[in-house]
């Protein structure tokens, strides 16, 4: 039933980063008979980070139309829309002060990265409106409207580029799929935080709730990969100390989060207190997968 969930929620990344060969774009230069770093697993993570932020901006949306932490939910919209355009950026032109080696030539992967531009643009101009008001529900409802597509997208970017750039001169496949779901983490802290601001905002449809159940699981299932391995999806424990800490970090704080979910989803309203414990939790599992993920993609470089 583990590997289901995880091979459900990462089925169509996880092929495309099994199977998919070494494209041209993501083939090392060969200097003085050394790799050259372009900058493999940091494309992979920023990628990933696209998908974050966009559930990250519209958490912040609903909790600022909520009056949930707003002014730190209004710091927090202002900065990943900021990092929504640097990502994009440096994985179409390149970015050497972000480890990113050479601007993208895939055609495949330029066409998702304009195919994100495009959805994004309008996502921006509704996220600067209601940075400027917090009343302004016709931005609001354009950031619902739009993050979904924008995190289809992101997904398969990601994918794009786990086939892309996993070769065995850079980056494993292995250690591509770690840096993926480990990326996806941080995404899954995010999409409960606005999963469940939509409940505690009125929403008690069947719906919400079991959209809000799905993630918790995905969350756990993959939490528990990453920890402990799960072979049959290409999963491997932990392969530093550092890492394993980490994560049993992410535990901890989850813990407390789950059950003040378990609360909302039996039908208990929650406290101002207890939604300010489940944002603020939330928020510092995000720090602390963020931080997993770059241990990861660190490591992946640890025989290059």
């Amino acid at each position: 039933m583990a590997f289901d969930k995880l091979a459900g929620a990462f089925g169509f990344g996880l092929t495309i980063a099994l199977t998919a060969p070494a494209f041209a774009a993501g083939t090392p230069q060969k200097v003085e008979h050394k790799w050259q770093d372009i900058g493999a697993s940091e494309r992979i993570d920023y990628a990933g980070r696209l998908h974050t932020q966009s559930e990250r901006i519209a958490a912040s949306a609903c909790n600022i139309a909520a009056g949930v932490e707003t002014e730190i939910s209004r710091g927090i919209l202002w900065a990943a829309m900021a990092d929504v355009d640097r990502i994009v950026d440096a994985l179409e032109y390149g970015n050497p002060l972000m480890s990113v080696i050479g601007a993208e030539t895939r055609p495949q992967t330029l066409r998702y990265i304009g195919e994100f531009r495009d959805t994004w643009a309008g996502m921006s101009v509704a996220g600067d409106r209601l940075y400027d008001n917090g009343d302004d529900k016709a931005a609001f409802d354009a950031i619902e409207a739009a993050h979904s597509k924008l995190s289809a997208i992101a997904i398969i970017l990601t994918s794009e580029l786990s086939g892309e750039y996993s070769n065995p001169a850079e980056l494993l496949q292995s250690d591509a799929i770690l840096v993926d779901i480990s990326g996806r983490q941080r995404m899954y802290s995010q999409r409960m935080l606005k999963q469940a601001c939509r409940i505690w905002s009125g929403d008690g449809s069947a719906e919400a709730r079991n959209a809000l159940t799905e993630t918790i699981g995905l969350f756990e299932v993959s939490l528990d990969a990453l920890r402990h391995g799960m072979p049959n999806a290409g999963v491997s424990p932990a392969p530093t100390e550092a890492i394993g800490g980490k994560l049993d970090a992410i535990s901890a704080n989850w813990g407390p989060v789950r059950s003040d979910l378990d609360r909302l989803l039996a039908g208990d309203a929650l406290s101002d207190a207890q939604k300010e414990d489940v944002y603020l939790g939330l928020n510092a599992i995000l720090i602390d997968a963020s931080l997993m993920v770059t241990m990861y993609a660190k490591n992946a470089k640890k025989m290059f």
